[in-house]
């Protein structure tokens, strides 16, 4: 309720509010901001466990506590089970990208920092070598940050890269030839650099030639070329972000292919623009506005990811579906059929699927179990040319070392993949500019562990797991 101004308010300095609206959010007893958390929904929960690191502690000890009482309310074991896995599919659909590959450059989040490893000629590794030279690298290197930032989540595209900050900042660097960064001139960036852009950032989607960032109030702002209609209003370059596009929803999510962008509205809603069938609008016809996909009316989708030609989508039933060009099977379909509209990917069965990705010729998908499956051109073979790909048109699992453990996020590039586990971090594919993370040049044919990087050991946030 709003309170009647005080007669003689405090002289609080402009420049001390900020300040001040920290210490007292931190001071809030616990017990008060237990209760204010009580009220949220799971998945609200689930997201503010994953993004905010003030929050953390209190959300794992208010999931416990609800789902104590919501299995003492429910007598039969089988609900029980129902609310554990509810709660583990939110947290892996609403987590941010750990892994990202682009053409020939790979990026790992670790702990709150940025590592880079592959191609760097054109700045997409983030950083450059003492004489000022670019080259590549094969092994995972931290990128220096200015002091306090901590990386959430990563996104790259054929040679250009953005990594989110816990504080909100989109921090981009790599190829710039498109204006796609947003900085007024097309010279490359080689050290990340925070985007011009008002307000906190929550998401960001790539193609070679734009960047579409997202922030916290759901506003839509790009940068770079409008020759497909990716939400550029004209055709020349936009060479600094502007709000190209003022949603009916808040958007929480956007994902880019090569002609085509999807967003997510914050209530399961879709939209696309851009050029092709992987819009999913039914018809491949340039729509420089964004569209509501209407296939999906009826569906709360609640993660989009784009290949280059290609869409895909989780509903909160962990069900997927997929759009676009269907060439060497990247659909999951069972065919290399196109289809302008979502269809569902029948192959999973009663598999909840959580995480998706796509690349060139390659679409991945993470199961609640933790298996990683793949579809169209093996990553392998990505490398090889079509005659010698090996193809897959409804997605099998991605076989790996069995010390594999549980996969946890995965991305796919032009010509490699990384699957990030419980175990550590996993590549396959080429490995022409070091990308998979070894010292050699030979083709990584199974996934196989990226020498020293144990580090990327993680333990599963089972924050559920209790007694009751």
């Amino acid at each position: 309720q709003k309170r009647p101004s005080p007669a003689h308010p405090l002289p609080f300095h402009p420049q001390l509010r900020p300040a001040m609206q920290e210490i007292l959010l931190t001071s809030l007893p616990n017990e008060l901001l237990f209760l204010i958390l009580s009220h949220l929904s799971t998945a609200s929960l689930a997201r503010l466990q994953q993004t905010s690191h003030f929050f953390q502690v209190l959300c794992n000890e208010c999931a416990r506590s609800r789902l104590k009482q919501l299995c003492r309310s429910l007598p039969q074991p089988t609900l029980q089970s129902n609310v554990v896995t509810q709660l583990e599919f939110w947290l892996q659909v609403l987590r941010q990208p750990q892994v990202a590959c682009g053409s020939y450059q790979s990026l790992v989040v670790y702990n709150g920092e940025l590592m880079t490893f592959g191609g760097g000629q054109l700045g997409q590794l983030g950083r450059q070598s003492v004489r000022g030279e670019v080259s590549d690298c094969s092994t995972a290197t931290v990128v220096p940050l200015a002091a306090g930032l901590r990386v959430c989540g990563v996104y790259a595209s054929l040679a250009h890269c953005a990594a989110i900050t816990s504080s909100g900042k989109a921090l981009l660097f790599g190829d710039n030839r498109y204006f796609q960064q947003g900085r007024g001139h097309a010279r490359s960036v080689h050290q990340p650099m925070a985007a011009d852009v008002p307000g906190r950032v929550i998401t960001a989607g790539l193609s070679s030639s734009a960047t579409t960032l997202v922030t916290q109030e759901g506003l839509v702002f790009t940068a770079g070329s409008g020759f497909h209609g990716q939400l550029v209003e004209r055709d020349e370059m936009q060479k600094t972000f502007h709000n190209a596009w003022n949603p009916p929803v808040r958007i929480i999510q956007v994902a880019a292919g090569v002609a085509h962008s999807v967003m997510l509205g914050e209530g399961g809603e879709v939209f696309a623009a851009g050029a092709g069938n992987a819009m999913g609008l039914g018809t491949p016809e340039m729509s420089r506005i964004p569209q509501r996909v209407t296939a999906l009316i009826g569906q709360r989708i609640v993660m989009v990811a784009a290949g280059n030609f290609h869409s895909l989508f989780i509903t909160d039933e962990g069900q997927v579906y997929t759009c676009g060009d269907g060439a060497h099977g990247r659909l999951g379909l069972g065919s290399e059929e196109s289809h302008a509209t979502p269809q569902r990917v029948t192959a999973f069965g009663n598999r909840k699927i959580v995480r998706v990705a796509g690349g060139h010729d390659l679409s991945l998908f993470i199961s609640l179990r933790g298996e990683c499956f793949w579809a169209g051109a093996h990553p392998a073979s990505l490398d090889l040319g079509r005659q010698r790909q090996v193809f897959c048109s409804v997605p099998s699992l991605l076989s790996g070392p069995a010390e594999y453990g549980h996969a946890i996020d995965c991305a796919a590039g032009n010509s490699h993949a990384l699957v990030l586990t419980t175990q550590g971090l996993f590549s396959v594919g080429g490995n022409t500019r070091g990308q998979c993370g070894r010292q050699d040049t030979q083709l990584v044919c199974q996934l196989a562990p990226v020498p020293n990087a144990t580090i990327f050991k993680h333990r599963r946030r089972r924050f559920y797991e209790v007694s009751v």
